[in-house]
């Protein structure tokens, strides 16, 4: 009937648990526990199996109390991607001083450089039970589709996706790489130099960059270097030099 129909919907979105893991990743109960809070206790194969059981089910460990949960935690959690931390200082030093001024704590994270490690970061950070969530510089495709789920407010900043999954302040770095296309034409510069950061953001840039020169028959620009994040002037100096 009717009210079945509500009782099993509202059966499948409940949040998974820690025994849904482990029936996942085929161990106990204790031992996804170890993985979440003694990681070195355990083989790489046996905890590589439990990461993977909490990217698939969306599992958010449960930190605090069942009496404490009720109350609001007053945090927002910041997830921010791998880069040089002076490029998103601007976005954060502004960020936080809004939500001092409400009431709330911004709880920080880095998204880390191993993607295998990306859901499991996540779960972590939400596991305090913040009362929003923001990723700055985080490509969609990192974000787990888990969170829709938890109904948390979600802005996803510097972005601006295909898809969106809430709220977005962002930038599209397609339109940045074609203005700087079409500077490098306004000033008649003929060998033009790309030194990149090996991220998503870069690529679009350098790729729009690229098509507007090609367009007009310029050749592609030289690329002198592309390393990985999180970098900073030094590595940019290196790559001129």
């Amino acid at each position: 009937d009717g009210g079945g129909r509500t009782m099993k919907k509202a059966a499948a979105t409940l949040p998974a648990t820690l025994r849904d893991v482990a029936t996942a990743a085929n161990v106990s109960v204790a031992t996804v526990s170890r993985a979440l809070n003694l990681p070195d206790m355990l083989a790489p194969e046996t905890l590589e199996r439990v990461r993977t059981a909490i990217a698939e089910t969306g599992y958010v460990p449960t930190m605090i109390s069942a009496g404490v949960a009720t109350n609001r935690s007053r945090l927002v959690a910041v997830m921010l991607a791998q880069g040089p931390l002076q490029v998103f200082e601007a976005t954060l030093r502004a960020l936080t001083a809004r939500l001092n001024e409400h009431g709330y704590q911004a709880m920080l994270a880095l998204l880390p450089a191993d993607e295998r490690d990306h859901a499991l970061a996540f779960s972590q950070l939400l596991s305090r039970r913040p009362e929003s969530l923001a990723c700055i510089g985080v490509p969609p495709a990192v974000i787990p589709p888990s969170i829709r789920d938890l109904a948390l407010p979600l802005v996803q900043l510097w972005e601006l996706p295909q898809h969106r999954l809430d709220m977005v302040v962002g930038i599209n770095h397609q339109d940045i790489g074609a203005s700087l296309g079409r500077l490098v034409l306004q000033k008649g510069w003929r060998r033009p130099l790309v030194v990149q950061f090996a991220g998503t953001h870069s690529f679009d840039r350098r790729s729009a960059l690229t098509r507007c020169l090609v367009e007009v028959g310029r050749p592609e620009p030289m690329l002198s270097a592309t390393f990985a994040p999180p970098g900073g002037v030094a590595d940019g100096r290196r790559a001129l030099a």
